[in-house]
């Protein structure tokens, strides 16, 4: 596991990476893949179920909010992941209907999801703090800015951190959202600076996936 504390405005992230590495030392040849992890069928994944209950134990997680990754940039409310999954210890929120790349989160709640990439933006604006995933650069910054202004949050009142990203989509997201007119970007944890995570990538198989953490400290 990698860990990260980030600070965003008046914000407090944890941000954790597990790289596919640990899935597999840890008995799961198939990798951090959560695809086929919902409510009716979680059982049939029980290296899943025990692997991810060990995972949010060591980071302190009780309610993890899944969403499946739509790379369009689409941000939901986390209680909109309605159906419940009791793992040991921590309690997994999902639903089929869903597809966002990231989720407003309270103080206490927790956005996880598996990928083939593991860059994380963590953002707030006034009492607002979003989580997401970078599945499509084209429209993350975008995406996350569009979401706080339906909040009635002015974009010079957003304050972005950026995780895990390569060093060139590290670049093009700052430029992106300076040139929005945010409050401030702030960058740490180059991808190039774990090689842990640089075997990991895109595969529909889902075994090159890393599990991405995040929870709102405050």
């Amino acid at each position: 596991m990698i860990p990260s504390i980030v600070i965003t405005g008046a914000s407090i992230a944890g941000v954790y990476v597990f790289p596919k590495s640990d899935a597999v030392h840890d008995g799961l040849p198939e990798g951090w893949n959560l695809k086929a992890f919902h409510l009716n069928d979680f059982h049939k994944h029980p290296n899943m179920v025990d692997r991810l209950s060990r995972a949010f134990a060591l980071t302190l997680v009780g309610d993890a909010f899944i969403p499946n990754i739509s790379a369009d940039g689409r941000i939901t409310d986390a209680e909109r992941l309605a159906d419940k999954i009791l793992l040991n210890g921590a309690t997994v929120h999902r639903s089929a209907a869903f597809q966002v790349d990231g989720l407003f989160l309270k103080h206490g709640q927790t956005f996880a999801t598996s990928a083939g990439k593991c860059t994380v933006i963590v953002a707030s604006g006034g009492e607002h703090f979003i989580a997401a995933h970078v599945a499509n650069h084209k429209r993350a910054i975008s995406g996350i800015i569009n979401a706080f202004n339906e909040r009635g949050v002015d974009s010079r009142d957003i304050t972005f951190g950026i995780r895990f990203a390569p060093k060139e989509l590290e670049r093009m997201l700052v430029d992106e959202a300076l040139e929005s007119g945010v409050s401030g970007v702030y960058v740490a944890d180059s991808l190039e600076e774990f090689p842990v995570l640089m075997d990991t990538g895109n595969d529909e198989s889902g075994k090159n996936n890393c599990l991405i953490v995040v929870t709102r400290k405050s």
